[in-house]
């Protein structure tokens, strides 16, 4: 038997198949309470490999490779041959690789036991939340991707819409992702959700016609290079979303009041190239529409910007996925 994952031929124990209804579920609000809503989404094969290696250095192991692929949240090719009869050849996704064992032969090399689930993929990616900031008291992300960020300049964690949140106070304070192969938005819809708080009244009137930028959050550290950033005019009193350094750009006019909780959800879909903007679960009206490409990147996703483009006020509940919101999910988060 031959058996051939994200191109690692792989010596194998057991392969164990599996088959699972796939289902999403959320809580609505139904006055007067929440009601639990399900949604199937069909039937999908998955396998389970035990796996073996000896005499291989971790730099050149199967199962740290194959933990590589995962991380990408891409749909690798699966082949299972049995002599001449070819039993499986497929496109997969990988949910884990979890090593079993391991035990050094010499100072370089190891034999070592790992399984691995993988998952078919039907030529579509899984749809998955791939950040998860809840800010409580903290910058880890609680997604399985852990994408966990990093504060610089002094923020800190006050008393949020949920638990705590992420304050920023200073010119120079702001927070940082950094990049990872699961958070590209490129040739792919993406929804970004999180609440915020502004410390001071956003609207043209307080901006007097100056041009006072507040940068809530952006796939980068340059505005003016960036694949995209969401961004307040106050001048204007316009909500911005410039895509690739400003070369492509969304705009609608909208006022926020100081101390006040706004729930943000933005969905970009590069590969059609729209974007879609609802505050508190209601759809914005672009006065502007540019459509422009996302541009491939390895930049990481920041809060606010050091200067004088920094955002004033508290973020919570920081969510990022791969995929484009139902009105139901979009619902069930607001």
């Amino acid at each position: 038997m031959t058996v051939i994952l994200a191109g690692e031929t792989l010596e194998t124990r057991e392969i164990r198949d599996s088959g699972e209804s796939v289902t999403a579920q959320w809580d609505a609000w139904e006055a007067p309470e929440f009601v639990r809503k399900l949604r199937g989404f069909g039937w999908v094969q998955g396998w389970t490999l035990i796996c073996y290696e000896s005499g291989v250095a971790w730099a050149d192991s199967s199962a740290r490779k194959l933990r590589e692929s995962m991380a990408t949240g891409e749909a690798v090719p699966l082949i299972i041959s049995m002599g001449s009869r070819l039993a499986v050849n497929t496109k997969v996704h990988i949910l884990s690789v979890d090593v079993t064992y391991d035990r050094p032969m010499d100072p370089t090399a190891s034999y070592r036991e790992f399984a691995v689930v993988v998952q078919e993929a039907k030529g579509k990616a899984l749809r998955e939340l791939v950040l998860e900031l809840r800010m409580d008291g903290n910058l880890v992300d609680s997604s399985k991707y852990e994408n966990h960020g990093v504060g610089y300049g002094g923020p800190d964690f006050v008393a949020g819409k949920k638990g705590s949140a992420l304050r920023i106070d200073a010119d120079g304070e702001y927070a940082e992702v950094p990049h990872s192969a699961s958070l590209t938005f490129k040739n792919r819809p993406s929804t970004i959700c999180f609440w915020f708080k502004p410390a001071h009244t956003l609207d043209d009137v307080q901006g007097d016609g100056e041009h006072r930028w507040y940068t809530f959050l952006q796939k980068g550290d340059d505005p003016y290079t960036n694949p995209f950033t969401i961004v307040y005019d106050q001048a204007w009193g316009v909500l911005y979303l410039y895509i690739n350094g400003g070369d492509g750009w969304y705009c609608t006019v909208r006022n926020f009041t100081a101390e006040t909780w706004y729930h943000l959800i933005l969905i970009i879909d590069d590969e059609n190239k729209t974007a879609q903007l609802f505050i508190d679960n209601e759809e914005q009206t672009w006065s502007e529409n540019h459509p422009d490409s996302i541009p491939e990147n390895t930049k990481p996703l920041r809060i606010s910007q050091p200067g004088d483009h920094t955002y004033a006020g508290l973020i919570d509940q920081l969510e990022v996925y791969n995929y484009a919101l139902s009105a139901a999910e979009r619902e069930s988060r607001w």
